[in-house]
């Protein structure tokens, strides 16, 4: 005998169905319920050495390459004028253009230094690039950055000190994003 909720949903369907049918039905239910709890296992053995790498975003083999430090290494420079950073970027990895990003720090800001000026940043190479998608501008082995000090009152001497805020982000060609680096900086003036 058919309920009225299986005589429903017959005929919304379109077709009868038979008590073979319906324990057919409950079978495959009982196996796909099998298999999505299988899931967590199959996610835990696939993530697991990703995740025990942090920040190193997701590839099977982390080890394989460099730390996101050993990858991109910089130094930075301040004249009273200008901030300068010089990115090293190690073989096979690559910086991309619009993840830099600099400013001034608030123990740093002044009535007359608020802070830097528009980021100068010279051409790069384009990339279609598989990670973020779209094609983005990015740097191979050296890249110069550099702001100017926004100062409004040009007979204000420099600040001895300033500290800098500056993020930067890249890839390896092999199949690793990095996530985007942030870190602050104490840069002293440079004596000309």
């Amino acid at each position: 005998m058919i309920s009225k909720w299986q005589e429903y949903w017959t005929l919304r369907i379109g077709s009868l169905v038979s008590r073979k049918s319906i324990s057919n039905t409950l079978f495959q239910r009982k196996q796909t319920i099998v298999m999505l709890s299988m899931i967590p296992f199959f996610l835990s053995s696939a993530l697991s050495g990703v995740l025990d790498t942090p920040r190193s975003g997701i590839t099977s083999n982390t080890s394989a390459f460099p730390s996101v430090e050993q990858a991109f290494k910089v130094r930075w420079t301040y004249d009273g004028k200008v901030v300068r950073g010089e990115f090293t970027i190690t073989p096979g990895c690559y910086l991309y253009q619009d993840r830099f990003k600099l400013k001034l720090l608030p123990q740093t800001q002044t009535e007359t230094l608020t802070h830097l000026g528009e980021l100068d940043l010279p051409l790069g190479e384009t990339l279609e690039d598989p990670f973020l998608g779209g094609i983005h501008t990015i740097y191979h082995d050296k890249v110069w950055i550099a702001a100017p000090i926004n100062a409004p009152q040009s007979n204000t001497p420099p600040p001895s000190q300033i500290h800098i805020e500056a993020v930067w982000q890249g890839c390896a060609e092999a199949g690793l994003c990095y996530s985007p680096v942030r870190k602050t900086f104490q840069l002293t003036l440079s004596k000309p």
